[in-house]
């Protein structure tokens, strides 16, 4: 099968009624689809099955179009399920800047209860070459993952732990 029929294949496993083929469709997309595929990408943001909006925001941050995601990462960045907020943010970081509402979308994961959406909300801010809320950054000093401690070091521009 030719990477089009692949393609057009997708595009219609995407449309579904089953969660699974739809998840699986989008995460194809983001991996062989092209730049005007980032509309059906963009479109399952707000699909009910958390495991679709995850991999909508996998496909997003795969397919590499910057603006594509500007409307639908930040949404899915603050999304209720932890697993589609963490690869949204990891696609965020990934795209690069994406404006001030990614920047607000990472800070408010700074104080999310996933430790791992917090190292990525901190990639992502590093990556965004900004710095965030510096109360909130001060307050991860604390954090008892050290990788989420490192960073927010990094970030405040404090010095490195001897060890």
């Amino acid at each position: 099968m030719g990477e089009d029929h692949q393609i057009a294949f997708l595009l219609r496993e995407s449309a579904q009624p089953d969660p699974e083929r739809r998840a699986a469709a989008l995460k194809g997309l983001g991996r062989i689809g092209r730049a005007e595929h980032a509309r059906v990408l963009a479109g399952a943001a707000d699909d009910p099955d958390p495991a679709v909006r995850a991999a909508a925001a996998q496909g997003l941050g795969r397919l590499g179009v910057p603006e594509a995601g500007e409307e639908a990462l930040p949404l899915l960045v603050g999304d209720a399920d932890p697993g589609v907020r963490r690869r949204a943010s990891v696609a965020a970081a990934r795209l690069g800047p994406g404006g001030p509402a990614l920047t607000r979308a990472f800070a408010r994961l700074l104080a999310d209860p996933d430790h791992h959406v917090r190292i990525t909300a901190l990639d992502g801010l590093s990556a965004l070459g900004v710095p965030g809320d510096v109360t909130a950054l001060a307050a991860l000093l604390g954090d008892p993952d050290p990788a989420v401690r490192g960073r927010a070091r990094t970030l405040l521009g404090g010095p490195r732990p001897r060890r």
